[in-house]
């Protein structure tokens, strides 16, 4: 499974959550809920985010993005290959 975390090169966590029903004296109000799902297809090239931020952090994403994914799936194409330091 490809999750936050994996995607950001270990900077963001994945979140847990849970959808429960409100409570009775707020049952009438209106929600908002933010969700974004990802589930790339395998064709998919996905590049690391570039973060001026997490350069200055010691994370350089470039560095383990190309090896992390072929240690993932050692018998595919590497879309990442030219990230490679």
């Amino acid at each position: 499974m490809v999750t936050r975390k994996f995607l950001s090169n270990g900077f963001l966590k994945s979140s847990i959550y849970r959808v429960v029903a409100p409570p009775p004296d707020r049952a009438g109000i209106d929600r908002l809920g933010v969700l974004y799902f990802v589930r790339p297809e395998d064709s998919l090239e996905l590049r690391p985010v570039q973060s001026k931020v997490l350069q200055r952090l010691g994370y350089n994403s470039n560095e383990n993005a190309a090896a992390r994914q072929e240690a993932r799936f050692p018998n595919r194409k590497l879309y990442m290959e030219e990230y490679r330091t």
